[in-house]
């Protein structure tokens, strides 16, 4: 029997799924994972200085333009703005690829309630959070957590693994953690290392021109 041409069998194979229900095939799949979100993250930085630059690179006094208060008072950058829009096209990519390849085994922006005194970490529904905003009681999800991605066993308690996707503007900056400010329930730490205690995994950010950064300091 003649065998199958090779391009096709590849096609054939790029079309199965994945089940990462435990680390040896989640550290298989890893690579490829990664590559999808760094691919997403270029994807989403070259979309929007195309739309907003011509397709050239940001200049800092851009990022610093300031565009317009908050209600409580601070302020909105220009590099903020762009940045929530390259957040919105890499997730829209992640969810496309990922879905494609482990449906069922990650999360994007899933939300994750942690009580400092008992160290024990729960889920927070879109129906919950909808309904404290609905209500006016958004300062009740201070001290939540929302990862961009989490890539997990099929239960997103049990992750594998976690990513942010970080835009520094201009480009060059060091794709930095946020630290929490005064009288917040984790003040002084960092984005990455509560996403580190909470959820178990030493978090990861995902910056075009910087690839997968592992390291916890910036």
């Amino acid at each position: 029997m003649a065998n199958k041409p090779v391009g096709r069998k590849a096609a054939v194979m790029a079309t199965l799924t994945l089940t990462l229900n435990d680390v040896d095939t989640f550290q298989a799949a890893q690579p490829e994972i990664e590559d999808i979100l760094m691919k997403c993250a270029r994807l989403a930085e070259d979309e929007i200085n195309r739309l907003h630059l011509g397709g050239r690179k940001t200049r800092k006094e851009e990022c610093d333009k300031e565009i317009e208060k908050k209600p409580d008072g601070s302020t909105v950058t220009q590099a903020m703005r762009w940045g929530l829009e390259k957040h919105r096209i890499a997730r829209a990519c992640v969810e496309k690829h990922l879905g494609q390849r482990i449906p069922g085994f990650f999360s994007l922006e899933r939300r994750y309630r942690y009580d400092l005194s008992t160290g024990q970490k729960s889920l927070v529904n879109k129906e919950e959070i909808d309904r404290l905003m609905q209500r006016g009681k958004g300062n009740d999800l201070i001290g939540t957590l929302e990862p961009d991605v989490v890539i997990h066993s099929g239960d997103p308690l049990r992750p594998w693994a976690v990513y942010d996707f970080k835009f520094p503007c201009p480009e060059d900056n060091p794709p930095s953690w946020s630290r929490y400010p005064s009288r917040h329930p984790y003040q002084g730490r960092s984005q990455g290392e509560m996403y580190g205690k909470v959820l178990g995994k030493p978090a990861a950010r995902v910056a075009p021109g910087w690839g997968i950064i592992r390291s916890s300091t910036w």
